[in-house]
Parts: C-alpha cells; structure tokens; sequence
C-alpha cells in the first residue's frame, strides 16, 4: 500500500482549494503571448485569469491557489494548458512556460508539488501522440525541481504504449470521467496502472468522477466512492475528482454551486460531506517534516549488499541521477560514473557514494542538475533507499 495517497480536487478554476484537501489541480488556459521576458510571463503565469462561462467564478489564478495551497498544507498539481486557446504554441515557448511554473512552485516553498503537461492534449493535436511528446520531452528538459505529470486524457485519445516509450516524464495522467462510462468499467484503472508500472511508472487520476451519473445521486457519489478506493488499491498516487460547479450547461457534474461572490447556495450536493470524509480517511495530508530528511541517513557506504532493498532502488536511483542505464549493477559502469562525478564536483575520487557526494547530490541549490530527480523518487514513494549492512 502506499506511503502517500492524495485525494482532491481538480478544475480549481472554480472553486477555492478546500481546507481538507490534500491535493488540488488546477490549469492555467488564459492565453499569454509569446515570447516575453521572463518576469513579464511569469507575472502573466501567475495572476491572469481564464474567463469562461462554464466557471461561475473569474476572479481566481495560479497566484491565488497556491497561496491558499500554502496556507492550508495541500499538493498543488499545476497543468499548463496552453494551447487550449493557442494551438500553435511553439514547443519551446510551451516548455519554457513548464519551467517557470516549475520555478513559480519552487519559490513559493513547495515540498511536493507537480507540473501537468496540458489537459487532454489528444485534443489539441488530433490523436498525434507523437507530437505530444516533443512537448513532454522538451518540458522535461527544463523542468527541474518538480515530477512531471503526462497523458490527462481518456482511454482512446491517446497511443499510451507510445507515449510511455517515447516521452520523458514521472507520472501517467488518466482521465477515467468519461472511459469508465456507466456502468462503470474498472478494468481501464487496472490497464492504465499496469501499463505506468511495466515502465516504471505510477499514475495520477487528474480527472476522475462520473460524467455518466450527477453526482447528487446515489449511483453518481458511488462511483465516486468506489474509483477512489480502487485507485488507491491499484497504486496510483493520486486522485482528483472534478468539483466544477453545477451549471445549466453540465448539470450532471459538480458537488456545489458558488455565485460570484463566493456565496455558497443551496446546489450544494447531499454527498459533499461525506465526499470531504472519504478525502480524509483515505488521502493523507502531506507533512512538509516527512520530507525533511536527514542526509547522513541515506548514503551508499562501500560496495555492500542492501538486505532492506531487495529491488535495488538505491543503485537505481543513482543510475538515475548520473545517466546511466539503470539496472541496478554496480558494475564498472557505476563506478566510472560515480569517479566522474566526484571529479566535476572537485571532491575525492573513490567511487563511493558516501556522505560527501550524497551531500553534493541532495545539495538544494539553484545549479544542481539532480535536485529534481531526487524530488521525483520521493513523490514515488521512495524514501529510506538502502541502509548499511
């Protein structure tokens, strides 16, 4: 079972991150020229505004969320969604955006945090999952401190053995809101999850619910309920449900209804409580001290064997960091590798990653190539690697 398992809210565009949330989702889709300085787009990241008549609300952007995120202790899961408005983005506009949302994250504090390579990117580019990957892959480039989410799309919109072998990313996005259908099909949460693991990956529910049913009805919150405890039975790390309010236009979706001023009415589902109750019991709130780690507690000392790491994540990881194949084989590869980055970094050259070189990789500082891969193995679940023998 999972250390962690994150249950929230996504379309955040609607509704404040609620206070028991341990994750909240939410896509930037206003569009932004391109090409501007640095601080013009990142102000333009973090205070414009998406005004849509699906939302009820236009007066909430990234800068909003992640205050309220910060305040309340929640994950923010944040999707650059460009090309919903702009469809003819260059990728590497697009990428750099990835990065200072990634930047944007890491400045506010965040321990934990995700950046979202768009919504439903199928789309955008008429099922070329090839082209999305450039996007990925480019993002992935530069996004350094955060995991990258990828996919978010329906079951059929996407080639996800392709993506899964052709595209650089953390986690799997599924969108089991319409592909579950009604009654619902668990056996697409079990594909996608056995899909993500074989690549060594793990899945994010970035938008899930019952499109089929309300979810003011019985049959709505029990879908609701049951793709909950089954994502979590499945290994996936999260699950955000799409809280977007009741409307005349999709009055099947939404658990409650805002005015402009944030007036809570009487549209409000019967099962919002116990929908805040099941967030509670089967998520857990992220607690910055859990990733507050001691350094000398987790070094590889000498060549040893680990009794308490029969998959060998320690080594992998490390192979991960120095880019190299990652097998787990401490051979002549891993110690050229682990020589040569002890001689970049101008300490001494013996081929063990012991306190001093792991000092030099968890180093948090602006230039540390690894500091985002060590914070993807800790969203992975990976904490404690290897001890000694």
């Amino acid at each position: 079972m999972l250390n962690n398992f994150f249950e929230g809210q996504d379309h955040c565009q609607n509704a404040i991150a609620h206070v028991d949330f341990q994750i909240a989702s939410h896509r930037i889709d206003h569009k932004i020229p391109c090409f501007l300085s640095d601080s013009r787009l990142k102000h333009q990241l973090l205070y414009g505004v998406h005004k849509d008549d699906f939302y009820t609300r236009d007066d909430i952007n990234l800068a909003y969320i992640l205050d309220e995120c910060k305040a309340n202790n929640i994950v923010p899961m944040i999707n650059n969604n460009a090309p919903y408005l702009d469809r003819n983005i260059p990728i590497i506009e697009y990428a750099r955006r990835c990065k200072l949302i990634d930047l944007i994250l890491y400045e506010y504090g965040f321990k934990k945090a995700y950046v979202s390579i768009m919504n439903e990117p199928g789309k955008f580019y008429h099922n070329s999952t090839s082209q999305y990957c450039q996007f990925v892959n480019a993002s992935n480039d530069v996004v350094k401190y955060f995991p990258i989410v990828a996919g978010n799309d329906e079951w059929n919109m996407l080639d996800w053995d392709f993506l899964l072998d052709h595209a650089k990313f953390n986690y799997l996005g599924v969108h089991p809101l319409s592909s579950l259908g009604y009654p619902a099909n668990w056996n697409i949460l079990s594909s996608w999850a056995s899909k993500a693991a074989a690549k060594g990956k793990r899945c994010i529910a970035t938008e899930a619910g019952s499109w089929f049913k309300s979810y003011s009805s019985s049959e709505g919150w029990a879908v609701i309920k049951n793709l909950t405890l089954k994502c979590k039975y499945l290994n996936y790390e999260a699950v955000c449900i799409v809280c977007v309010d009741i409307n005349e236009d999709h009055p099947i979706l939404g658990f409650r209804r805002f005015d402009k001023n944030y007036n809570r009415l009487e549209h409000t589902s019967h099962y919002w409580d116990e929908f805040i109750k099941l967030v509670n019991r089967e998520g857990k709130k992220y607690k910055e001290e859990e990733e507050d780690m001691k350094l000398e507690e987790y070094y590889y000392q000498g060549k040893v064997k680990f009794p308490n790491d029969p998959d060998k994540n320690g080594v992998k990881f490390l192979q991960m960091c120095f880019g190299i194949k990652v097998d787990g084989d401490m051979g002549n590869q891993f110690d050229g590798a682990v020589k040569a980055y002890q001689t970049e970094q101008g300490i001494d050259i013996d081929g063990i990653v012991g306190p001093q070189t792991f000092n030099e990789i968890f180093k948090s500082g602006d230039n540390n190539r690894f500091y985002g891969l060590v914070h993807s193995y800790w969203a992975r679940g990976i904490t404690k690697f290897y001890e000694e023998e």
